[in-house]
């Protein structure tokens, strides 16, 4: 606990009183209070006792008590707060840090005024000479004995992006800002100004192409492509956070669908591009996966089912990746998880030694506020199990932290309801509860047993991260 000395004029029997009752009180909120009343007893050197408050290293605080007395006597340099005086004059005007004193002003003059002796007239003081601030000032002077203040400094960020030499810059800023301002109003302008943003997003995805790349450590440009595109990342989670508090509309989940179709063509070899490699791609998948993880995770989190149906239902028109004719031109949402063959290498070249390098690069960009990295286990989950529904596969990057998870994720434990269970299922690609059930115990049978995620010893506890056997059992 701090110690802190007090100085005071004994100007009157009544503001002795005033001083014990103040003194008593900080003691009793906690600060160590080094009073004459208390502790100059008889035989003590006077002096020595005021020379305690710069010399004892033990008294971080010294508390002046001012009222018109102190300040004729500290002014005239007379009497025991003359003493003082000149001791904290030395001290004020020696110490850097202004932290170690503070003037109390107990008695205004007749203007109204505070009494400020000349040394201190320049700084600033506690007033605690009216009854109705009194507690609120009392409380503010506890801030400054322990160093809380009311408004702490913030910590030092990171320098804006821009600043960087390697700052991406895409022409979205305006267009983002525009679109959250009018769906915040709810204007009828609001749908246009989203297709606009996300039409000027998808067209500046050519600005990050990092084609032609033969160097062995090509996956260190692919590693530095997404992290400069991380502002642009959140500006469009910004944005969608905006919209997930608006009234639901289908349209919006149109129009977010028709962005992520205006994306699937940069996750391969443009038309006319006659050699090329694979990985050269690698940057875009990465981060049109993480862009649709994210919607699916904020879609689910804000319980905005209907729209994450008409989102990811019927499929998605991928002309691009079936330009060799293997593949129909409509695909289903898995098409936006694809092997990156150049993060398998840089877990290699770097001897990183991980389970999954992209599962890390998903975790650690997580922002500090909106979808966590709960959220996106949460929405790879139902992804997964979709898929399975639908059979197709999904596989599920974040689940490998999912061993962490002791019990089912939200969605599943609000489904312990029959009612919300009965919302759910659509989005799970079932009908009923049974299927549902039947869906998680078919990964439990014999051959199911190979289709469940595993990452070396550890295995998506699929019952578990459900809570299979309670779901729809309240009603």
């Amino acid at each position: 606990m701090p110690k802190t000395f007090i100085s005071y004029s004994w100007s009157s029997k009544e503001r002795e009183q005033w001083v014990l009752e103040f003194a008593t009180a900080l003691r009793e909120s906690g600060v160590d209070v080094v009073l004459d009343k208390w502790d100059l007893k008889e035989g003590h050197d006077v002096v020595a006792f005021m020379e305690r408050m710069g010399t004892d290293k033990d008294i971080e605080k010294v508390i002046m008590i001012f009222d018109r007395r102190y300040v004729e006597k500290a002014n005239d340099r007379t009497g025991g707060v003359g003493t003082e005086a000149q001791i904290i004059t030395s001290q004020i005007y020696e110490r850097s840090d202004q932290d170690k004193f503070i003037g109390i002003v107990a008695e205004v003059n007749p203007e109204g005024r505070p009494y400020k002796p000349i040394y201190y007239a320049s700084r600033l003081h506690i007033d605690l000479s009216d009854q109705d601030t009194y507690a609120e000032n009392f409380d503010q002077l506890l801030r400054w004995v322990f160093g809380k203040p009311a408004y702490p400094k913030p910590p030092l960020g990171r320098p804006p992006e821009f600043l960087n030499d390697s700052y991406l810059a895409l022409p979205t800023r305006s267009r983002a800002h525009r679109a959250t301002t009018l769906i915040r109003s709810a204007s009828p302008a609001a749908l246009g100004a989203l297709q606009d943003y996300l039409e000027s997003l998808s067209d500046s995805f050519n600005m990050i192409r990092i084609e032609g790349a033969t160097r062995d450590d090509f996956d260190e440009e692919v590693v530095k492509s997404i992290g400069a595109f991380t502002p642009y990342r959140d500006e469009y989670l910004s944005v969608l956070s905006t919209l997930v508090k608006a009234p639901p509309s289908d349209d919006s989940a149109l129009v977010i669908k028709r962005f992520f179709e205006r994306l699937i063509p940069f996750m391969t070899r443009p038309k006319g591009m006659m050699s090329w490699s694979e990985d050269w791609f690698d940057n875009y998948r990465f981060i049109i996966h993480e862009l649709f993880l994210y919607t699916v995770a904020s879609l689910l989190k804000n319980e905005r089912f209907a729209e994450l149906l008409s989102f990811i239902g019927d499929g998605f028109y991928a002309a691009a990746l079936s330009q060799d004719g293997a593949r129909t031109p409509i695909q289903d949402f898995t098409l936006f998880r694809t092997y990156l063959p150049s993060l398998a290498r840089r877990n290699v070249r770097l001897e990183l030694r991980r389970l999954s390098v992209r599962a890390d690069l998903l975790r650690d960009r997580v922002p500090p506020q909106g979808v966590n990295l709960d959220d996106l286990m949460q929405a790879d989950l139902v992804l997964f199990l979709r898929a399975a529904a639908e059979e197709h596969a999904w596989w599920p990057e974040t689940l490998i932290w999912a061993s962490r998870q002791y019990s089912p994720f939200e969605l599943f434990a609000r489904a312990t309801s029959a009612r919300y269970l009965q919302r759910l299922l659509p989005v799970l690609g079932v009908s009923t509860p049974e299927d549902l059930h039947n869906l998680i115990n078919s990964f439990y049978s014999q051959q199911g047993l190979s289709r469940l995620p595993k990452w070396e010893f550890d295995t998506v506890e699929l019952k578990r991260l459900t809570g299979a056997a309670e779901l729809g059992r309240r009603p």
